[in-house]
């Protein structure tokens, strides 16, 4: 199966991973019908900016996963584009990273990071909820997948208990495994809904978090939407590598 949901949804889609999934999403053959690309700022968001003329069904909406109050407004947004129709896929990538060691994280940090990193992705998944249950009951579709209806949360192999081998990044890894748990309570409580949720780990990407990493955000997006294109119900609360290997929790 490929990817090729009909409205799709990225938090933090302003640069890095999350530009990234815009651009490929929409040079995708069957692009979506209406795709959202969040930020925080629209006025800031110029990458984002320079790709609506040619691209109508982008829909540029200010989305802060820190305020309560802009993902609602957010969903009210999206509301009326969707004009009665589902959300088909979102993808919860916003997120932030801060080193810290034993010696030097704070309680501010780790609640900042709890916040945005795990608190954040729970509350636009909470609300844009009664959008993907109209997507999956509308699609005819069996089973689950992400052209249907699916929670995809953007998450980290540091979060994984098995894999801690080199400590610190207190905060990081745990608002991370704090997500992954997220993602494990959503799959149990929408599957009756037919709403898919996993974690994805894009591994370690040449980004703004991690200037020094190889590997491009274009080639890791792209691995990411093809697997996320093979997910079903047998996926359903797991996490994946974005090479398509699954990760221990």
């Amino acid at each position: 199966m490929k990817l090729n949901p009909s409205t799709v949804l990225i938090t933090g889609a302003n640069r890095g991973h999350g530009l990234e999934f815009v651009k490929q999403f929409l040079s995708l053959p069957s692009a979506p019908k209406l795709l959202f690309a969040t930020c925080r700022d629209f006025h800031t968001c110029l990458n984002l900016q320079e790709l609506i003329p040619h691209n109508p069904n982008l829909k540029v909406i200010k989305l802060d996963v820190d305020d309560e109050m802009s993902i609602k407004d957010a969903f009210k947004t999206v509301e009326g584009y969707l004009q009665g129709h589902g959300l088909n896929l979102l993808i919860n990538n916003a997120g932030v990273l801060e080193e810290g060691g034993i010696s030097d994280t704070t309680g501010d940090s780790m609640m900042r990071l709890f916040r945005t990193n795990a608190v954040g992705p729970f509350l636009v998944a909470q609300t844009f909820l009664p959008a993907l249950n109209r997507a999956a009951k509308l699609n005819p579709s069996t089973g689950m997948s992400c052209n249907k209806a699916a929670i995809v949360n953007i998450s980290s192999v540091v979060a994984c208990f098995d894999q801690n081998y080199n400590g610190s990044l207190y905060a990081y890894r745990c608002s991370k495994a704090a997500l992954n748990m997220i993602t494990k309570t959503l799959s149990v409580d929408l599957k009756d809904n037919l709403v898919l949720s996993v974690s994805l780990d894009p591994g370690w990407v040449q980004t703004d978090m991690a200037p020094m990493a190889h590997t491009l955000p274009r080639d890791r997006v792209h691995d990411m939407i093809k697997v996320m294109g093979v997910m079903n119900e047998s996926s359903n609360g797991l996490f994946f590598h974005a090479e398509g290997f699954l990760i221990p929790w």
